[in-house]
């Protein structure tokens, strides 16, 4: 006996929100993915710089970054090419699998007796997270999606509900992986953890998948006839030069994804409890979700009032994010320097650092989605498809700047993160006068 598809009405009616059976089966693999994001990729340089030195971890962490953006985009485009349920479901199995295979593989490589060196063997584990990642962030969204389709719900409002069960179940994960018991974790007892429990909902969302949902979404492409003359020049000059600022932007935002929980670690006191250091994670993500979706909603209203100019809304988007890049450097030159040269530097608390991580956080949900929704007003309908795949772009440009960076100043005695963030405080500067 098949059961009811639909959830029930009196939940539908009181709460305004349907789901089907078929998300049950999903929620448990995404719940795991985002804990394998949470406790391991996130903060992977804490991992990283135990086991080597601070040059080769900075560079092993943005090389995943890099790698995972350019799988994102090519996930990206196949999930647009592709709509079918079949289709869907096996991108998510490969991506599933070769994460499974990916921890187990970094699973051994932790349990190398040959600490300190780089081995071929840890950029193929660390190649095989990328793709998973980059996989599992962009197909559990579009698959989820598809399943508020038997309810018949609108593209907008299937977007809204895929938005909120993400959103729900990342902050479930939050939860989970602040707990002592996972944060006081050896990392290969961690890795074996998340193995297993990934392994166990990947079961589930297999067993579950004559309950989803059959149809694509072919019907719903966008219209390929020319419409305005909107690419002018001077908009694609304009778009050209923020497109360079974002870059600059994306140099700080590596410098966030490793320096900054660089310090943080070596201001904690047990450097075997990653509380704290989760914590600051999850706030620079808690704020780039809030700073999104308020400022979101924001110029959604002002555009109902047609009495602003939207392009205009979004670039001053861009420009309040540059300015949190501004002062997020710094703050975050004047914390290093007090840590080093002040009286009691030394002992400070890890907490003192939460000012550049919010910012962080503000920094990204500013720029990021006002640069997404400024390029797709200004670009004819087929091509706004392409403006998350730029805006990720631009991330993985300033992972390969930061690259870059550390072997400019890093050659002889490692320096990049010793001079406290003066660099990338100049270049948020200059990034900010440019715009």
């Amino acid at each position: 006996m098949v059961p009811n598809k639909e959830a029930p009405s009196w939940f539908r009616l009181h709460i305004g929100f349907s789901f089907t059976n078929s998300i049950i089966f999903i929620l448990g693999l995404i719940w795991s993915y985002r804990m394998v994001e949470k406790t391991f990729l996130d903060i992977l340089i804490t991992r990283m710089w135990k086991l080597y030195d601070l040059k080769s971890s900075v560079v092993v962490v943005n090389l995943h970054e890099v790698i995972t953006i350019c799988f994102v985009v090519v996930f990206s485009t196949a999930t647009d090419v592709y709509r079918g349920r079949s289709v869907r479901f096996w991108m998510v199995v490969f991506s599933t699998t070769v994460c499974i295979i990916g921890l187990m593989l970094n699973y051994l490589e932790a349990g190398n007796d040959d600490k300190g060196q780089l081995h071929l063997w840890l950029f193929f584990s660390m190649g095989l997270m990328d793709l998973a990642q980059a996989g599992l962030r962009v197909t559990l969204r579009v698959f989820l999606e598809d399943q508020f389709r038997e309810v018949d719900r609108e593209k907008g409002e299937r977007r809204l509900y895929t938005k909120l069960c993400w959103i729900l179940v990342s902050a479930v994960a939050v939860i989970f992986a602040q707990f002592e018991t996972l944060t006081g974790f050896h990392f290969r007892t961690l890795l074996l953890a998340l193995t297993s429990v990934i392994a166990f909902f990947f079961i589930v969302f297999v067993s579950g998948f004559n309950f989803y949902h059959k149809d694509g979404e072919s019907n719903e492409r966008n219209d390929v006839r020319a419409t305005n003359e909107d690419s002018k020049w001077k908009m694609r000059v304009i778009l050209f030069l923020v497109w360079v600022s974002l870059s600059i932007l994306s140099l700080v935002s590596a410098s966030g994804s490793t320096f900054f929980l660089i310090e943080a670690i070596t201001l904690t006191s047990h450097h075997k409890n990653l509380f704290s250091i989760l914590v600051l994670a999850n706030l620079v993500r808690c704020m780039e979700t809030t700073a999104t979706e308020v400022s979101r909603c924001v110029v959604a209203q002002l555009k109902e009032s047609r009495d602003y100019n939207i392009p205009k809304m979004e670039l001053l988007r861009i420009g309040i994010g540059l300015g949190c890049c501004m002062m997020c450097c710094s703050i975050a030159e004047w914390t290093g320097t007090h840590r080093k040269y002040a009286k009691g530097g030394s002992t400070m608390s890890v907490y003192w650092l939460i000012p550049q991580f919010f910012l962080l956080g503000l920094m990204r949900g500013f720029a990021k989605d006002g640069f997404k929704s400024l390029f797709e007003s200004r670009v004819r309908p087929w091509f706004k498809g392409h403006g998350r795949s730029l805006g990720v772009l631009t991330t993985g440009f300033g992972s390969i700047l930061s690259i870059v960076c550390v072997f400019i100043y890093g050659s002889g005695q490692f320096k990049w993160f010793q001079m406290t963030y003066t660099i990338v405080a100049s270049t948020s500067i200059i990034a900010f006068c440019q715009f």
